[in-house]
């Protein structure tokens, strides 16, 4: 889940920069301008979890394959 969020966030951001280009361009299309929104939401409420997510994977449980049971 780590790697797809931050892979989401890193081509939401591309396309966020290629429609501020072309926002400076002149291309000031309501399009554009979603494309911006879009990735600014994902950064600022989806892209924080990744900080859980990476706390999860390096400090989480012990694997349930290497658990004990009573007979």
């Amino acid at each position: 889940m780590l790697s797809g969020t931050l892979a989401a966030g890193w081509m939401l951001a591309k396309g966020a920069l290629a429609a501020h280009a072309a926002r400076a361009a002149g291309q000031d299309s309501a399009f554009m301008t979603r494309k911006i929104a879009t990735a600014l939401f994902f950064a600022r409420h989806i892209l924080p979890e990744c900080t859980t997510e990476q706390t999860r994977i390096l400090l989480g449980a012990p694997s349930l394959l290497d658990a004990t049971f009573p007979d």
